[in-house]
């Protein structure tokens, strides 16, 4: 085969075939960039929902992770202790029934059993609680729905300056055989009896 009829065959291919081979590119371009999201995603050890106004979490999720890794530990055992603060913003002014994507996103957080900790502001604490998904907190006075956790000292710089902000947890899961809820519920309720020791 002569130098000429390789180039032709070649101006032939690009010419029938030049948009099978962009897709083809694209496809694997999309194949390898999935693979490597999927093997390179950190999986989250530990979660907390705030569920308000505004709140740093970043800030809280990075405070968790130094201060308290001994606590949380290394729940999923992938080398890396991961904790997120789920924020669910609402107005302050929301209503029971009114904001139906609102109360939807956190009946999906209840039922996800991703959190088993809620960081609740003071305007939406007593809608919360009537959803009949939060558990009793045990403490020193007995046991309580919700803590006010407002002035704590770990927790305060991360918290809106101006509302009160109340520490509920979601019902503990007596039948689920799930292992990794269980460690979770186990560690949040010793994370909270360290946070409230301060």
């Amino acid at each position: 085969m002569t130098s000429n009829e390789r180039r032709e065959k070649w101006e032939n291919y690009w010419y029938h075939y030049k948009w099978h081979t962009w897709l083809g590119i694209f496809a694997v371009f999309c194949v390898v960039f999935t693979i490597f999201e999927f093997t390179t995603h950190k999986k989250i050890d530990f979660n907390i929902t705030y569920i308000g106004d505004y709140m740093n979490g970043e800030g809280l999720a990075k405070m968790l992770e130094t201060e308290y890794s001994d606590v949380i530990g290394d729940i999923n055992n992938d080398g890396l202790i991961r904790v997120e603060v789920n924020n669910i913003y609402t107005r302050e002014n929301v209503e029971a029934k009114g904001d139906l994507q609102f109360w939807q996103r956190v009946d999906m957080d209840l039922v996800n059993a991703e959190s088993y900790i809620y960081l609740v502001d003071e305007h939406i604490l007593e809608q919360f609680i009537s959803r009949g998904a939060n558990g009793v907190i045990k403490t020193d006075k007995g046991y309580k729905p919700y803590i006010d956790v407002t002035e704590n000292e770990i927790l305060k710089p991360y918290l809106p300056k101006d509302k009160r902000v109340y520490l509920c947890v979601r019902k503990y899961f007596e039948n689920n055989n799930d292992e990794m809820i269980k460690r979770v519920e186990e560690k949040s309720l010793e994370l909270i009896e360290k946070i409230m020791v301060k």
